[in-house]
């Protein structure tokens, strides 16, 4: 967790909290240089690729949860692969499951 939000993590402990990544927080971590990975990654089965010209829309399942990644036109995403991607840990946000209230 970013040192910007420890604080308000540390109010949530013991909450159920849900996480939202927007689809644009989202990077190919094939095509990302070194310096700009900083540890935050997820991987999943692609299960649809919708090119849209300027940018790809991947769509995958991740623990029984759908996921939409916002990728670069000249990833490799495709129909039964494994994506790795790169998550902006600055863009994230997490919610309050019983009230919906953003914690971040």
């Amino acid at each position: 967790m970013p040192p910007l939000y420890a604080q308000s993590t540390r109010e949530a402990a013991g909450k159920k909290l849900i996480l939202g990544i927007r689809p644009e927080s989202f990077a190919d971590l094939a095509l990302l240089a070194e310096e700009m990975r900083n540890g935050s990654t997820m991987h999943a089965p692609v299960e649809v690729v919708e090119h849209l010209g300027s940018e790809l829309l991947v769509y995958m399942m991740a623990k029984g949860k759908p996921v939409v990644a916002r990728v670069d036109p000249n990833s490799s995403a495709h129909t039964g692969m494994d994506i790795k991607l790169h998550i902006d840990a600055d863009s994230i946000h997490l919610f309050d499951a019983e009230t919906g209230l953003a914690i971040l």
